[in-house]
């Protein structure tokens, strides 16, 4: 996972380049002269930049040809490439704990943000399991934070809230649950929606 900016003095060009999933973040902006502006954050741009998009996942952009390119197609995208594909289960499982362990480097505390669904569960147990040592080190040593925190957001007596604390419970993390009244969210949603009519 990366996202850079590199420039080259002697030809007075930069290449700025994102990784292929888009995990790290990178926006980029012009000014009203033009002039290009690159952040892993969108608020460094906001003071400068008239406009302002996310840097697409999987590309590239030289300064000498001023566009931006791909260099990663995911051909799972199309069926007729995949249709064929034997799964190794195994295989799978090890793929999934290897991604989910390779985000857990960390130098400050992290969560998980549970909903009580299939995916969420899945990766919040494998942090679980990884959550106790730490990964830097392949290891060797207790994590800074072993304790794992997880995070629900949603609406009072949603199904979703239930089945996201019966996965904590079952975890053992400490579980941090959010919730708004129906009536408060909905009426929210409703002056939303009004308001974005009546500014069109």
């Amino acid at each position: 996972m990366f996202a850079f900016a590199l420039y080259d003095s002697e030809q007075d060009a930069y290449l700025i380049g994102r990784d292929h999933i888009g995990i790290i973040p990178l926006y980029m902006g012009h000014d009203e002269h033009g002039n290009l502006y690159v952040a892993s954050e969108m608020k460094a741009l906001v003071p400068v930049c008239r406009t302002i998009k996310e840097f697409p996942a999987g590309s590239y952009l030289w300064s000498k040809d001023g566009e931006i390119r791909s260099y990663y197609q995911r051909d799972w995208f199309s069926y007729e490439e995949v249709k064929d594909n034997v799964t190794d289960k195994n295989a799978l499982r090890q793929a999934l704990e290897d991604s989910v362990k390779s985000h857990l480097m960390s130098d400050v505390p992290y969560g998980v943000l549970l909903s009580g669904g299939l995916d969420s569960s899945v990766i919040s147990a494998i942090t679980k399991k990884f959550a106790a040592r730490r990964v830097e080190d392949e290891e060797r040593s207790e994590a800074w934070w072993p304790q794992l925190h997880s995070f629900a957001v949603g609406l009072e007596g949603s199904p979703d809230l239930k089945a996201a604390q019966e996965v904590a419970n079952h975890l053992g993390t400490v579980h941090t649950r959010s919730t708004s009244p129906y009536k408060k969210a909905w009426m929210r949603s409703a002056m939303l929606s009004i308001t974005s009519k009546l500014t069109m």
